[in-house]
């Protein structure tokens, strides 16, 4: 919507407003259940770290790993990451950190109670296939 030749003025500019706002809205709302979910099987996860100035929504710094939740603006498309995204997790990685991106689309069709599971799944995946470092440790028991 933002820069759209079809829409000017200040019908273009309340259409770009209603557009971020719905965008923050829902991106809070996921970031914080993305945020509950990490933090049952790690609790020193910490909400938007900043590694030299780049912005990640959730971290877990001790194992040197960022957690990205990706909304629609963060696509070009279905499946390809647009340029900014996949730019920062490259500038990420460079510094020595493994990136775990989790997609608005899948997120939202796992029913809540899978959240939590899904979540340290992708962490321990990221750890296991990173060259940077062993593979977490297990959960605490419940």
């Amino acid at each position: 919507i933002a820069g759209a030749p079809f829409v000017s003025g200040e019908a273009g500019e309340q259409l770009e407003a209603l557009a971020v706002e719905a965008t923050a809205e829902t991106q809070s709302s996921m970031q914080a259940q993305m945020l509950a979910a990490l933090r049952v099987s790690y609790p020193a996860t910490r909400e938007e770290v900043s590694v030299r100035g780049l912005l990640l929504d959730a971290a877990l710094p001790d194992l040197r790993l960022g957690v990205e939740m990706d909304g629609p603006f963060h696509f070009v498309n279905d499946t390809e990451y647009n340029l900014a995204s996949r730019f920062k997790q490259r500038l990420v990685e460079g510094l020595g950190w493994t990136v775990v991106r989790i997609a608005h689309f899948d997120w939202t069709r796992l029913p809540r109670d899978q959240h939590a599971s899904y979540a340290r799944e992708r962490v321990e995946g990221a750890l296991r296939a990173s060259p940077r470092r062993p593979p977490p440790p297990p959960p605490p028991p419940r």
